[in-house]
């Protein structure tokens, strides 16, 4: 290490101590700002549980608190903060306790949320929020350890003669060894007939829901994973009048190796919790007579969606678009995380495919799993950088 990047890691640990610890709002964050002089070894884009547990996990190995910068338009994890607290989870609380427990950054974190977690029985699902504020007071103590900086990313670009990357943001550019991509998705839509379309993450929270709709709409539900069934329930719950579900995918019964019923479109995907509950009872037993299932073709399309006052899609996330030298990244090797050498991406947007299958690994508990195996090795293997960025996409294996 340089004297000049030493020195920058001494005045950003007596920078760390000068901090009071600060209110938990959103207005108020706490953190040390980045440097715009300064080659970070790593710089970690995204703020969501992946982006979190992969900076706890870089600490961990030793990276230098002050060596990496971290970058997200909120800070308030993710769209799962931002937009999902109330929906109900599918993941039992001792997996959310073993996430938080996974690496010494997160257990100095002293948080009532995390004592809180701490009380809900072990094997239960709850709303989500359980986990969300935990995982917002890990994200200020961790902007008192690291540079954090809030704005939105424009552009990435490899500077072949530095052997590093150019980050740029409205805020000014900066320049990193490594970067790690946790960027997150979007839901994805279709341009069905049906113009009034109601955002996923309103279907998704009752309430919210309850005030879009009206007893004169018939909603259509397009999709038959977790979210589709969930905003089934939820449409049950408020009494909507009228509702088609159009799936590709029939739900079915499938016994687990344990021996145990599991419910979902195919084994490796179930659902959990009280939406797995709701269609063993409703959509596997009496479905009511309000609530109309069809396989979704042309014909039923065509018949069903002129009636329809409202639509929800609910068939999967389309990855949130980066740019790193003027190209989208769309591909990686999803059991190792790389994109490039140099380049990594984690999360919903990079997930470890189960193998075998055309199935992904998308919970917290899987995103943890996932970090625990590849981060180490992102931190401790040295990549030699292609002449050309075009050519860093031709990575098979680490």
């Amino acid at each position: 290490m340089s004297a000049w990047n030493s020195l920058l890691c001494i005045i950003s640990l007596l920078a760390t101590l000068l901090h009071v610890t600060p209110e938990h709002s959103k207005d108020k964050i706490v953190h040390i700002e980045p440097n715009l002089n300064k080659i970070y070894s790593w710089t970690i884009i995204g703020a969501g549980p992946a982006g979190i547990v992969t900076l706890g996990l870089l600490l961990e190995q030793g990276i230098q608190a002050c060596d990496i910068l971290w970058i997200d338009q909120y800070f308030n994890v993710g769209d799962l903060g931002r937009y999902y607290k109330q929906v109900p989870g599918n993941t039992p609380t001792q997996s959310f306790i073993e996430f938080i427990q996974c690496c010494s950054a997160f257990k100095e974190c002293a948080s009532p949320a995390i004592d809180r977690l701490y009380t809900y029985d072990l094997h239960t699902t709850y709303p989500l929020h359980i986990i969300i504020e935990p995982l917002q007071d890990i994200t200020y103590h961790l902007l008192k350890k690291v540079p954090g900086l809030k704005g939105h990313v424009r552009t990435i670009d490899y500077k072949q003669n530095e052997k590093s990357f150019d980050i740029t943001t409205c805020n000014g550019v900066y320049r990193s060894s490594n970067v790690i991509l946790a960027t997150g998705c979007h839901p994805r839509t279709l341009n069905y007939p049906c113009k009034d379309v109601i955002p996923l993450e309103i279907a998704l929270d009752t309430k919210a829901l309850e005030k879009t709709i009206s007893k004169r709409d018939t909603i259509a539900v397009v999709g038959s994973s977790h979210s589709a069934v969930l905003t089934l329930k939820n449409l049950c719950d408020i009494s909507a009048s009228r509702i088609i579900n159009l799936y590709k995918q029939q739900i079915k019964t499938f016994l687990d190796t344990d021996g145990s019923t599991i419910v979902g479109t195919r084994p490796q995907e179930p659902l959990g919790g009280q939406t797995a509950a709701w269609a063993q009872q409703t959509l596997l037993g009496t479905c009511p007579a309000h609530l109309i299932r069809l396989y979704n073709n042309k014909e039923a399309r065509n018949a069903w969606l002129p009636i329809c006052t409202k639509i929800i899609y609910a068939i999967g996330f389309d990855r949130n678009i980066i740019r790193v030298d003027g190209q989208p990244v769309t591909s990686y090797d999803d059991h190792t995380g790389v994109i490039a050498p140099g380049l990594f991406g984690i999360g919903i947007a990079f997930p470890e495919r189960i193998d075998d299958s055309e199935s992904y690994k998308i919970g917290l508990y899987d995103f943890m799993e996932y970090a625990q195996k590849t981060v180490p090795l992102w931190a401790m293997r040295r990549f030699n950088h292609c002449a050309k960025f075009d050519e860093l996409f031709n990575i098979v294996q680490l």
